[in-house]
């Protein structure tokens, strides 16, 4: 993306960020309560049907920014640590939009593209447009005008994502709120475009773009540039449009393994055809590809793009910047089969002489979730089926599996509680049960570690403590 504006954006993913201090989260949370009060006591519907018909016969302006809003705003602005909790904090609330009041939702808009606007940062404003429209959010056209009203010119930079979210927008607005976008976004002298051709030439443009490059993140090592992230939304919104059959025969088919097939050829020299950060930016389009594809229920084709992208990480020497692209792609696929994508991450972590970015950590427990959830699964039917062979060969499996992941010990606590508390599992199932197969797995589990006395006891105090489980407990389960 070729807008200064944003070098400014710190980040462009919209993945979970670092986590801050205590003392300094609770003081910015009372300050986004308050703000939150303020809004909802002043929000308005400012494109109600009178409004838009004022708009459109060109007897009213465009709805400024309220005093509460502007106030908001301007709290804040004075520092860039404050502004950017606060629009994450907006993100959040947006994810719920759903059951949200729509006055509500319009202020955070217009107050979330004002805070941008005032830090000068289009891109953050862009890729709001690109969730709503994304999520397949009923309202979202609306809320695209909406966020013109705060930033009239929010949407005129010639930018990948800006020109996907004009194209996306034309195709699902409809009626009076059609018409107003065409009217504020010029649609009458600059057309939108056709999307089978902007996917084309917006790949095309990836590629040959030489001022994308790396940049340093605490949380994340090694990230892309915001205008390389420019791009991969802007290919992932156009795909979206077109479904996961039309995307996996016409882009991922046809293009990106051609690309990547052609990357792996050349030799890291100055003429090389692809960079390195184009590439990683194709890995990372891959993972939010996929995810169309979960959304259409198709996983089994999803688990063969996971094993594909993976199968990219055992190339001899692959760049630093390239291994944690593909690990962060695979997580994207993970949901399609958690097993793979984990075993993927601990043969990567296994060869490692480098510290990993916080953010694979954090991946590493959110797969192993993953995994467990689908582990129960299978572990409740068998329960419920009363297959006694199988509740014993799932039971190993997460036994076997649980040791192969080298947990510490506070790790392995928090994971035995995790499984109880995903069963469901209360007191009278478990004094029903006897010697119950939870603790028969724990104390198999503690065995197969080779632990001492004296750490099984001191692990089955805390577990106990944990549970808030008592000498009572302790005689009826028979332990």
């Amino acid at each position: 993306m070729q807008d200064t504006n944003t070098n400014k954006a710190k980040r462009a993913a919209s993945d979970m960020p670092p986590p801050s201090a205590t003392k300094k989260h609770r003081l910015d949370q009372s300050l986004i309560t308050s703000a939150l009060k303020t809004l909802q006591d002043s929000c308005d519907d400012i494109l109600s049907p009178n409004w838009i018909d004022a708009l459109l016969k060109g007897k009213c302006d465009l709805p400024s920014l309220t005093d509460e809003e502007k106030s908001v705003i301007s709290k804040f602005c004075v520092n860039e640590s404050l502004a950017e909790t606060f629009l994450k904090a907006v993100l959040e609330i947006n994810a719920e939009k759903e059951s949200m009041g729509h006055e509500l939702l319009q202020s955070l808009c217009r107050v979330y593209v004002g805070l941008c606007q005032k830090r000068g940062d289009s891109h953050k404003a862009h890729a709001l447009a690109y969730r709503f429209l994304k999520e397949d959010f009923s309202q979202a056209p609306k809320l695209i005008m909406v966020m013109v009203t705060a930033w009239p010119s929010v949407f005129s930079c010639n930018s990948p994502l800006c020109r996907a979210v004009h194209i996306v927008c034309k195709m699902k607005a409809y009626g009076k709120i059609y018409y107003l976008l065409s009217k504020y976004l010029h649609w009458d002298t600059e057309p939108p475009g056709d999307i089978y051709r902007a996917i084309t030439s917006t790949l095309k443009a990836l590629l040959k773009d030489k001022s994308l490059t790396f940049q340093k993140s605490r949380w994340y090592g090694d990230d892309l540039c915001p205008a390389a992230w420019d791009y991969v939304f802007s290919l992932d919104l156009l795909c979206a449009q077109l479904g996961w059959i039309w995307t996996v025969s016409h882009v991922i088919r046809k293009s990106v393994w051609l690309i990547l097939n052609t990357w792996l050829k050349q030799t890291q020299t100055e003429e090389t055809k692809f960079r390195n950060v184009s590439v990683a930016a194709i890995f990372r389009l891959l993972g939010r590809l996929g995810q169309q594809g979960l959304k259409e229920n198709v996983a089994t084709s999803v688990e063969d793009l996971t094993k594909s992208v993976t199968e990219f990480r055992r190339q001899k020497d692959l760049p630093w910047e390239l291994q944690l692209a593909v690990v962060y792609a695979t997580h994207d696929l993970a949901p399609s089969n958690p097993k793979v994508a984990l075993n993927a991450l601990e043969s990567w972590k296994k060869d490692l002489i480098k510290p990993v970015p916080p953010a694979v950590t954090n991946q590493r427990l959110n797969l192993l979730g993953l995994w467990l959830d689908l582990e129960l699964l299978i572990f409740r039917v068998s329960l419920n089926m009363g297959w006694r062979g199988q509740k014993i060969e799932v039971e190993d499996n997460i036994i076997i599996n649980l040791l192969s992941f080298s947990l510490g010990l506070d790790l392995l606590v928090r994971m035995v509680l995790n499984l109880l508390v995903r069963l469901g599992w209360g007191l009278d199932l478990l004094v029903r049960m006897g010697m119950n197969l939870l603790v028969r797995m724990v104390l198999n589990l503690l065995v197969r570690l080779n632990w001492g006395l004296d750490l099984l006891v001191r692990i089955g105090l805390d577990l106990l403590v944990r549970l808030g489980w008592g000498l009572d407990m302790l005689v009826r389960v028979g332990m």
